[in-house]
């Protein structure tokens, strides 16, 4: 802790003192030109689709989510596991280094989200560590309105958002319940998100805790419980350090705690206590050195730690999984050239982590441009992934960890082409991944015993088409990814997480003219797992909402057709349910 408050300081003070500030629509704009194959979700879309939390909007936009109740979910691209995909704010990491189960533990409301990108392809490397099947990066507004809304439904849920904005930025603080839509699955939610200049500094402050039931979250049958509570603080800022020379710099905090146990009303039998912590800094200097060459350099310091406590009077020797931290340091390199209606970036990132030593990423993208409005890319990377804590040191009578773990490593190649013709867009791609070390609990398929395991390789490959299409007035968007596997394990083995997969997928979102003044959105998402019971399912959500003066109301309808269906094998998803929200 103390190295890197010391090389904050020293590294903040000096370009503080001597650059100027450039603004911060124009480092956005530069980066965005770079990103090819992402799929972009704005402020509007969201509006529109009237969701009232990010793991709702994922699944209509087709992100794999598996949701063990209202409250726990984990995200998966292409087939990855909840492990595999870097979850960003405002290009910030918020990783758990505890376990991946605690990535959407994400602070911040979906009111103060003003777009999200999804990125499965091209520059995976600038990322680092965790960015093995893709990176989701939210950002937030820069400025909120006023307001409060208000929220009740189904299952005794409600949800109170109040927003004030001041001069130099805003607060988001939000509320939310329920009873649960099956035995212990209540909860109870507390989110405040702040965002604050002073004198060209950015901002962001997040604190979310999280009380829940969690039945038949890790065992069936059992009135398991868990609270968490996610702390996550940054600073950020641009500078023009000469005509065409910029540099970002950011330092950031989170800090984690996670208790569980098997038996909420007994919690004696067998609990944990978790506290995390991720202290890091990141700055990546850009230079402009003609009008068709711009050179990259950046570097990125990274500290974890976890302290684990526990204690059972079913296992007497569980005392938790004890004190840990590592250390990663990378330093990194990049250019993007313009050759008439071609480009080419390529990044090579060379990483030391205290556990592992040094290991080395690479991605290079080449895109050619026929027209202004239309793109075609060819992009290949290498890029890894650290094992969690859990995966290295978690043990009990059913779960077998070792600390010879490998780190998971992958070759990644994409081919694209993305279009837009006035009120018309896609994209489509295709993927093929030959991951090395993929990380996962095996077990022989009649044993009780899941031992975690590096699986010396597999075949992933799939495709994704994406269509946005205005009409009249209406408005249409269409998403569909295709992904398959090939395990080399033997047939009497069986895997915990990477076997189930959603092989085809689909949303399709419609909005329609207002009718009577009322704007009307019907979202539909399909889903065919490899070993959910049923396999494949169709779930169609339906809302209305109409403004009189500054009071919106809206009514949504999710689930219409009263569908069963599972996104983890055994865990029921929710029935129909009704909310009305008032928004002023």
């Amino acid at each position: 802790m103390k190295k890197l408050v010391f090389v904050n300081l020293f590294l903040f003070s000096l370009v503080v003192y001597s650059s100027e500030v450039y603004l911060e629509a124009t480092r956005y704009a530069i980066k965005q030109d770079k990103i090819s194959g992402r799929i972009l979700i704005t402020k509007e879309d969201i509006e529109k689709l009237c969701v009232k939390s990010l793991v709702e909007l994922f699944k209509i936009y087709n992100i794999d989510v598996y949701t063990r109740s209202d409250i726990q979910q984990d995200f998966s691209l292409k087939g990855g596991s909840f492990e595999q995909v870097k979850i960003l704010l405002d290009d910030i990491p918020l990783n758990d280094p505890h376990t991946g189960h605690h990535n959407c533990n994400i602070p911040l409301n979906v009111e103060d989200i003003e777009y999200i990108e999804i990125i499965k392809s091209g520059n995976f490397s600038f990322y680092g560590n965790n960015a093995f099947s893709g990176v989701i990066n939210i950002v937030t507004k820069m400025k909120a309105k006023n307001s409060l809304s208000l929220t009740y439904g189904s299952f005794d849920t409600y949800k109170i958002n109040v927003i004030s904005n001041f001069d130099f930025g805003y607060i988001s603080a939000e509320t939310s319940g329920s009873s649960g839509y099956r035995d212990n699955t209540d909860y109870e939610t507390y989110n405040i998100f702040a965002k604050y200049s002073f004198k060209d500094i950015n901002f962001n402050f997040g604190f979310l805790s999280k009380d829940f039931g969690a039945q038949d979250f890790y065992a069936v049958n059992r009135k398991e419980y868990e609270e968490t509570k996610t702390f996550f603080a940054s600073a950020k800022n641009s500078f023009l350090l000469k005509e065409n020379m910029f540099f970002d710099f950011d330092i950031y905090l989170r800090k984690g705690f996670d208790y569980y146990t098997t038996q909420r009303l007994k919690p004696e039998v067998y609990y944990n206590r978790h506290f995390s912590s991720v202290y890091g800094s990141k700055g990546v200097f850009n230079i402009r050195l003609r009008n068709n060459l711009d050179l990259t350099s950046f570097f990125e310091i990274v500290f974890k730690q976890l302290d684990s406590r526990g204690s059972s009077t079913a296992i007497p020797t569980w005392q938790g999984m004890g004190k840990f931290s590592d250390e990663e340091y990378a330093l990194g390199l990049g250019f993007l050239w313009k050759i008439k209606k071609f480009s080419v970036e390529a990044t090579f990132r060379e990483n030391y982590l205290s556990r592992y030593s040094f290991l080395p990423q690479y991605s290079t993208q080449l895109n050619f441009n026929p027209t202004l409005n239309n793109r075609i890319f060819v992009s290949t990377s290498k890029v890894f992934r650290t094992p969690s804590y859990t995966e290295l040191f978690y043990w009990d009578p059913e779960h077998q960890t070792t600390q010879e773990l490998k780190v998971e490593q992958t070759e990644s190649y994409s081919l694209g082409l993305e279009s837009k013709i006035k009120n018309f867009s896609f994209l489509v791609s295709g993927f093929y991944s030959i991951p090395t070390n993929m990380i996962d609990w095996m077990k022989t398929k009649d044993a009780t015993v899941w031992r975690i395991t590096n699986i010396s390789k597999v075949e992933v490959y799939g495709t994704d088409f994406v269509m946005s299409y205005k009409f009249l007035l209406f408005d249409l968007k269409f998403l569909y990814s295709f992904v398959d596997k090939n395990f080399n394990l033997p047939e009497d083995k069986e895997l915990k997480y990477l076997s189930n997969y959603s092989k085809n997928s689909f949303s399709l979102i419609i909005n329609f003219p207002k009718v009577f003044g009322i704007d009307t959105t019907i979202s539909n998402y399909y889903k065919n797992y490899t070993q959910t019971n049923p396999k494949e399912f169709l779930i169609t959500n339906l809302s209305f909402s109409k403004t009189i003066k500054n009071i919106k109301f809206l009514l949504t309808v999710e689930n219409l057709f009263n569908v069963k269906y599972e996104e983890l094998v055994g865990i029921q998803q929710p029935p129909q349910r009704i909310f009305l929200q008032i928004s002023i």
